[in-house]
């Protein structure tokens, strides 16, 4: 379940003061891992699963 976090209503914004958490399936993202290993362009074939895993993560957050 994600969360979110945001300043009290009384509170003046202040940039960096809003996050948010997000929770991964370790099953499912082990998953899409492999599929993008199978089914991606060449190269990631030669990624370890790490790296992939890293960069769908990244993929996620940015």
């Amino acid at each position: 379940m994600p969360s979110f976090f945001f300043p009290r209503p009384d509170n003046p914004w202040q940039p960096g003061r809003i996050g948010t958490t997000i929770f991964y399936d370790t099953g499912k993202l082990i998953r899409a891992a492999l599929h993008v290993r199978q089914s991606g362009l060449i190269y990631l074939r030669y990624l370890s699963l790490d790296d992939i895993w890293s960069q769908l993560q990244s993929f996620v957050v940015d």
